[in-house]
């Protein structure tokens, strides 16, 4: 599918955990494919796992055949529940590989692990950036995430839901600033995984209002990190 305002930019669906034929010229690979909210990685756990892995490697693969560089959507859940805080890229990280979350976490692990191979085997010229979390305009408010959540359940004069005791901390990046961040980290020569996220403002459920709202607390889902930070 072509645009009449853009014409040298085409829409083609497919999936790539199957095949991924793109004819002509490449210059760039960029692999943001898998569900990445709670909500839909839970629901989808071997597309999840299946993307992350045979997507991955299909990806990687047209990087190689088109000589092209090759840009892979990582995640902070690659530290699973961090030790230490915040997270610098040589943290090896602490993760459940075998819990509800483990599905996600383990599929971008190993989407790390296929592409430094493809690095060092094949040369291709590949980057990783390990998102953390972020916000911006057109979020789903059913997304699963906290702002959407809290937004939605706000608007819709609900009870906030806190998981846990409500003593989990995030820091967030505006979704602009992650833009920024990726295009320059694919624009540079490191190939090693590179945290992009907010390493300052971090906030928890309880917030500094002065205040708490009303809250319905509930029990965490399995492995959910207590604190990421970039």
């Amino acid at each position: 599918m072509r645009s009449s305002e853009w014409p040298k930019f085409r829409v083609a669906r497919g999936d790539v955990s199957n095949y991924i034929d793109v004819a002509g010229p490449v210059d760039y690979v960029l692999h943001f494919a898998s569900p990445a909210s709670p909500v839909d990685y839970l629901k989808l756990p071997i597309q999840t796992l299946k993307v992350g892995a045979l997507g991955t490697h299909n990806a990687l693969g047209l990087a190689l055949a088109k000589n092209a560089k090759f840009f892979l959507a990582s995640t902070s859940e690659c530290y699973g529940d961090p030790e230490i805080s915040p997270q610098h890229e040589e943290y090896w990280g602490h993760v459940n590989p075998i819990g509800p979350r483990g599905v996600y976490d383990e599929a971008k692990r190993y989407a790390e692990a296929m592409t430094m191979a493809y690095h060092r085997y094949h040369k291709v010229d590949t980057h990783i950036v390990r998102i953390f979390n972020t916000y911006g305009p057109r979020m789903r408010l059913n997304d699963g995430r906290a702002l959407p959540n809290f937004v939605y359940q706000a608007l819709s004069g609900k009870p906030l839901t806190i998981y846990g005791d409500g003593k989990q901390t995030r820091s967030f990046c505006y979704v602009s600033d992650l833009i920024e961040g990726i295009y320059r980290l694919m624009m540079s020569d490191e190939h090693l995984p590179t945290n992009v996220g907010n390493p300052q403002a971090e906030v928890g459920a309880q917030g500094r209002s002065g205040r708490r709202a009303e809250a319905d607390a509930r029990v965490l889902p399995g492995s959910v990190p207590q604190a990421l930070k970039g």
